[in-house]
Order: C-alpha cells, then structure tokens, then sequence
C-alpha cells in the first residue's frame, strides 16, 4: 500500500468512523443505569467496530495475498535507525544498571 490511494483510504476511513460512531452511541444509549458505567465499554466496542471495517474493507479491495510481508533488505534509513537505538539502550543500560526508568529496555529486545 505505497502507493497514495485515497479514493478506497477515503471509503474505508469514512465507513469506519461513522461505524464506530454508532457503536459507541448505541451502547451508550441503551445503557440501563444511564449513569455512563458502561463508557469505557462503549469506547472498546466502537474503536473495535472502527479497525474490523477498516480490515474489512481494505480486505475486500485488495484481498488476503496482500497481507503478506515480502522480506528483503531493510532500507538504510531504518538500519541506521536500529543501530542508533541498540546504542542508545546500551548507553542507558550502562547508566542504569538497576533497569532504565523509561520503556527502552522493553524496547530493545526486539532489537
């Protein structure tokens, strides 16, 4: 999907939020204690209706072969990119032998 189709992004974007917009309202509107305790609920059913027409449209304009990644080399500017996290990881690990304080070391195993 590199390329800029924004005739089916436009589709798929415009369904999902007026889909998702109906979820949410409809849960919230026929909530029985009407005190918004099922808020919460109604924002995870909305935002699930919102990605499954997202997949269900882009499913059905390119169809399931696209879903598959073509493994190749990775461009340089995302080589550099890891390089400079796997640095940065260490650096911190240096430092904070403990553990760092902020999520870089969840991070850098998938380094």
């Amino acid at each position: 999907m590199g390329e800029l189709r924004t005739a089916i992004r436009v589709r798929a974007e415009g369904l999902a939020v007026i889909l998702k917009t109906t979820v949410t309202f409809l849960v919230l509107y026929f909530d029985p204690s009407r005190d918004g305790t099922r808020a919460l609920i109604a924002f995870a059913l909305g935002q699930l209706a919102y990605a499954m027409t997202l997949l269900a449209v882009y499913l059905l304009h390119y169809g399931v072969n696209h879903l598959r990644l073509e493994r190749g080399p990775a461009p340089k500017y995302v080589q550099r990119s890891m390089a400079a996290c796997a640095a940065l990881t260490e650096r911190v690990d240096a430092q904070h032998p403990d553990g760092p304080p902020t999520l870089t070391k969840p991070i850098s195993t998938f380094l």
